[in-house]
């Protein structure tokens, strides 16, 4: 079963107001290469987390048997406390098949040995590792019914495992039934708010983090409005939001071409004294690049550098891209030579973005040069800092792409003999 709380969900041309504004970029805080950006205003179209189904409304989550066969190699027949162990130990292996996690939950569940919400919480994440989400929502809906003990730690576990599924409506689901449980036993309607006395616990204090995952789940589902609406929620009910918070919500803006959103929140994370690590500022970069705001882009890079922070080459090749598609082949080119020098080493997407810049800006005999560089193996691309100054990318070829813009560069040319 699967819910769809508003009916304009998938319209996200037609935007309500939100609350109020994200954030607003002060001229002393940022001086891009244009200005200020002006006030940027969000959108959640009015949706919140009380929206969505209740826990009575939770999908009956199916889920398959384990095939039948042989034990999990080296298990054998193992009883009793040395079998929850062996088991145990097969859902916390990262190379753990889908196969394998399934006969590991069913031998624990048969012989009654997922009793703690620890337990509950190492059988949870190893079924999202192996991307059997609905087995780990179904390890949590019956914690929930049986009172075993289904804590914020196993709740967020759960709602993490469908994350990775890329079920973002189970995600939704799962949270909104964690939260519903949460409002009915608090004591005062009133106080949302409720501090977790350390360790394992249940507290809104501990709902932060469900949220952080469901916020997760929408951004790698591009459904980046309800994105906006967790992460708006999480200040209505007076939660603290981290930069695991900002890092979701940013990276939720970019998937929807929402650049001037990815900004505001990068500004906001800024002036409540958090701390933007590597991928606040990728995430803010990709933005620009799918919004067309190259000026952005080379000012993120030139913070992240001022901050000593070391960007990645994703970072830096959509840098490079957003100025392709602004049309500044001469950035471009800075940006890759910049890469060169001080790293990280250019791969075949920082060069196939800086040929079709001079591609567009009609400098054929450029693009030429990088395409044979690429042919060479790399040309003078050095690597990181780290890496030697005559350091070459040997295991760099030219891909199709690389070709096309070639070509295309030669025609813009009218060089058909290049």
């Amino acid at each position: 079963q699967q819910h769809q709380p508003h009916q304009q969900h998938q319209q996200h041309q037609q935007q309500s107001h939100q609350k109020g504004t994200i954030a607003r970029f002060g001229s002393d805080a940022w001086h891009p290469p244009e200005g200020s950006l002006a006030a940027a205003g969000g959108t959640s179209s009015g949706r919140s987390w009380r929206d969505l189904p209740g826990a009575a409304a939770a999908p009956a989550y199916r889920t398959s048997r384990p095939p039948h066969g042989p034990p999990v190699a080296g298990l054998g027949e193992a009883h009793g406390v040395g079998a929850k162990r062996a088991w145990l130990d097969v859902l916390r292996s990262v190379e753990a098949s889908p196969d394998e996690a399934r006969r590991a939950l069913l031998e624990l569940r048969s012989r009654g040995l997922l009793r703690t919400p620890k337990e509950l919480t190492i059988a949870v994440k190893g079924l999202g590792r192996a991307s059997l989400w609905a087995e780990a929502a179904r390890v949590l809906v019956d914690a929930r019914s049986s009172g075993a003990g289904a804590d914020d730690i196993l709740e967020t576990a759960t709602i993490s495992a469908c994350e990775k599924g890329s079920q973002w409506e189970a995600a939704l689901t799962l949270l909104s039934g964690f939260l519903h449980n949460l409002q009915a036993t608090s004591s005062s309607s009133s106080t949302i708010l409720r501090q977790t006395s350390g360790g394992r616990g249940n507290g809104w204090g501990g709902a932060a983090p469900a949220f952080n995952a469901a916020i997760s789940a929408c951004e790698k589902a591009k459904q980046w409005e309800w994105a906006l609406a967790l992460f708006v929620s999480m200040l209505d009910e007076r939660l603290e939001r981290d930069i695991v918070s900002f890092n979701a919500a940013i990276s939720a803006c970019e998937k929807g071409h929402q650049s001037d959103l990815a900004l505001a929140l990068l500004a906001e994370a800024t002036q409540r004294a958090l701390t933007p690590n590597v991928i606040t500022y990728s995430a803010a970069i990709s933005a620009c690049e799918k919004g067309h705001r190259w000026e952005w882009a080379v000012h993120l890079l030139e913070v992240m550098e001022g901050k000593s922070v070391m960007p990645q080459v994703i970072a830096c090749s959509a840098a490079i891209s957003a100025c392709e598609k602004g049309e500044q082949w001469e950035h471009a080119l800075a940006l890759l030579e910049r890469m060169r020098s001080r790293g990280p080493r250019p791969n075949v997407i920082s060069f196939n973005a800086a040929m079709s810049a001079c591609e567009k800006g009609r400098r054929w005999q450029v693009s030429l040069q990088l395409l044979d560089e690429l042919w060479s193996g790399g040309g003078g691309a050095g690597g990181s800092s780290s890496s030697s100054s005559s350091g070459v990318a040997r295991l760099l070829r030219p891909s199709t792409i690389s070709a096309n813009v070639a070509i295309s560069a030669c025609g813009r040319g009218s060089r058909w003999d290049a």
